[in-house]
């Protein structure tokens, strides 16, 4: 008996991409990671000194505006 619609189901490669980047299967099957704005490298792991920037700046604003909201609820 052959059960001609029966395949075995073939393990996936690992694709690790970070930082929310995309996997993208190259020509020759092998898998490479495609970054997000911001980010590089081969599983977008490093950042960029214009995503470096913009990660200062947000931390600069929460910084600031975390200890005076704790100094109204406190002066309240």
């Amino acid at each position: 008996m052959c059960d001609a619609a029966f395949e075995v189901p073939r393990k996936l490669p690992m694709c690790i991409c970070y930082h929310g980047g995309s996997c993208i299967r190259g020509s020759n099957g092998t898998y490479i990671c495609h970054c997000k704005e911001g980010y590089y490298g081969v599983d977008c792991s490093l950042m960029t000194s214009r995503g470096l920037l913009s990660a200062l700046r947000s931390t600069k604003v929460t910084a600031i505006t975390v200890p005076i909201v704790l100094l109204l609820i406190m002066g309240a």
